[in-house]
């Protein structure tokens, strides 16, 4: 592993096969597992993939458009954070 990168971090991100190989080229990301839904765990679809993604902060870099992620809301009971782009203000999930 690259000892530049600092803040390692795991996601789920919901994508197809062809929004997956487009992150994994891009370099943000490197391809893991797919997701495995639980009976109980409706906030992710089916066909979502887990990605190991190098962000340049601790909170990585928004899907949408590649700028740094901020912490929004920790979720209690849960190791799931919300995460809000700067600037574009999407929202994703991160799992630690």
């Amino acid at each position: 592993m690259n000892g530049n990168i600092e803040y390692p971090i795991i996601r789920i991100i919901e994508a197809d096969d062809n929004e997956a190989n487009q992150l994994l080229e891009s370099g943000l990301c490197q391809f893991i597992d797919t997701y495995k839904k639980s009976t109980h765990d409706y906030e992710f679809p089916q066909d979502t993939y887990m990605v190991y993604c190098i962000g340049q902060n601790k909170y990585g870099v928004c899907s949408e458009c590649n700028e740094n992620m901020v912490k929004y809301v920790k979720e209690k009971w849960s190791n799931k954070i919300r995460r809000k782009c700067k600037a574009c203000g999407a929202e994703e999930y991160l799992i630690y």
